[in-house]
């Protein structure tokens, strides 16, 4: 049909345009059988090059040594958990970029440390991982706020249960914990948590956390719940989270900036039309509407640039119940999930659970949960990285936001006695701390 079409407009023309085309054609066809090859490494260009990085990166993981140190606490913490925020801030100074020949010939990657709570049967315990060699960096920070601590070098406790769960009587559910929105959004910090005290009819501030740990308090023997958070310091070179929350301050300026100039041509249209002097109620009405809309934003605009005026840290954020068969009782799960919605906000940021053990479609379902479960458990007791070969639920927190997260509780505010403290003080932290 379409032959027909174009010898009926080009005439004896049609066979000289029909030759010509078989021949350019013919020649592309050929081409490509014979070049096409050349084709493929741009094709696979980004795959090739996440592949490359991730197996070099992994081989480089391998040869790196961690250390483990158990912070137990005194009776009484009596610094505020803005020294724990100190703290986060100071270990941001691990940051150190790779060169290019650390990164693309040796899978060199960047420093990071995770930090962990634990409880073993209703006992809790808190602790720091990090690359081996930088113990007394670590300890010098911690004590710089916290002389009372005391950190002792001590073997993976993941190493205490089989290492082939789930199998051998042990059962287990995990999940990733994802931020809900974009990095240059807060959380619920501990500085927005108050109660008010009926008798005096004042606030006061409550710990975060002791939901959390009341929680882990009530786990029986052979249960067991952990909590991770991998951290990574990072700049605005591998994070541009600063600049997109740039961004978005900028645009709600214009909103607002917006807002206000559409509330001036309303006030003129509304006195030449209508003889509505400025002075009228009906003005401090257009006001009121105009505070409402814009009150919000300006506290939007306000909790980010608070946000992104601190460093960053890109973490990975995991929870993990095991536990023997005859005591695993999965609703469990609920307090660490429980904790984190609780720092979540309606308008700012918050968080979700992601990556879980379980499956939402029955075919092979128990194969599934298995293999799933198998892969979790093995990343945490890594601290691998969520994802291939790059994190996909990684997320930036500020040294605030962490402090929120994993800060030490004062006795006063944990009911059951379940709690690894220091019953008597070994020794003295080192003459020779950094100060803040």
């Amino acid at each position: 049909m379409f032959e027909d079409v174009f010898q009926h407009l080009l005439g004896p023309d049609w066979i000289i345009v029909k030759e010509g085309f078989q021949v350019v054609f013919k020649w592309l066809g050929e081409f490509i059988k014979i070049w096409w090859w050349v084709a493929l490494p741009f094709i696979f260009y980004y795959l090739f090059r996440k592949v490359y990085l991730w197996r070099l990166k992994k081989q480089w993981g391998r040869q790196q040594k961690a250390k483990i140190l158990q912070i137990k606490m005194p009776e009484e913490v009596k610094r505020p958990m803005k020294a724990m925020e100190q703290v986060f801030s100071h270990l941001w100074s691990l940051y150190s970029s790779p060169d290019f020949k650390d990164k693309w010939l040796e899978g060199k990657g960047y420093p990071q440390f995770s930090v962990e709570i634990a409880s073993r049967a209703g006992k809790i315990s808190f602790f720091i991982r990090y690359p081996e060699g930088l113990g007394d960096t670590i300890k010098s920070i911690f004590y710089s706020q916290y002389p009372d601590l005391e950190l002792q070098s001590v073997n993976d406790y993941t190493k205490n249960v089989p290492q082939k769960i789930p199998g051998n009587n042990w059962s287990m559910w995990g999940a990733e914990i994802k931020s809900t929105r974009d990095d240059f959004y807060p959380i619920k910090t501990y500085q927005q948590f108050f109660e008010q005290v009926p008798e005096t009819r004042e606030e006061k501030k409550i710990d975060p956390l002791f939901s959390l740990l009341e929680g882990l308090t009530k786990l029986k023997k052979g249960e067991e719940l952990w909590i991770q958070l991998v951290c990574t310091p990072i700049t605005e070179k591998e994070n541009n989270w600063v600049s997109r929350g740039k961004e978005r301050i900028d645009e709600i300026t214009k909103i607002i900036k917006k807002g206000q100039k559409k509330s001036i041509l309303r006030r003129a249209f509304d006195e030449f039309f209508f003889g509505i002097s400025s002075g009228e109620p009906v003005e401090s009405d257009s006001q009121e509407d105009r505070k409402k809309i814009s009150y919000p934003l300006e506290k939007e605009m306000e909790a980010i640039h608070e946000k992104i005026s601190k460093s960053g840290f890109e973490v990975y954020l995991r929870t993990i119940y095991l536990g023997k068969d005859e005591v695993f009782f999965k609703p469990r799960v609920t307090i660490p999930i429980n904790f984190f919605t609780g720092l979540s906000t309606e308008n700012l940021n918050g968080f979700r659970p992601s990556g879980k053990t379980s499956v939402d479609f029955s075919w092979f379902k128990k194969k599934r949960v298995y293999i799933k479960s198998r892969a979790f458990f093995d990343q945490y007791i890594k601290r691998a990285r969520p994802g291939f070969p790059q994190a996909d639920n990684s997320f930036v927190l500020n040294p605030e936001e962490l402090a929120t997260i994993f800060h030490f509780p004062s006795k006063g505010g944990i009911i059951s006695t379940n709690f690894e403290r220091i019953q008597s003080k070994k020794s003295p932290p080192p003459t020779n701390l950094p100060t803040e």
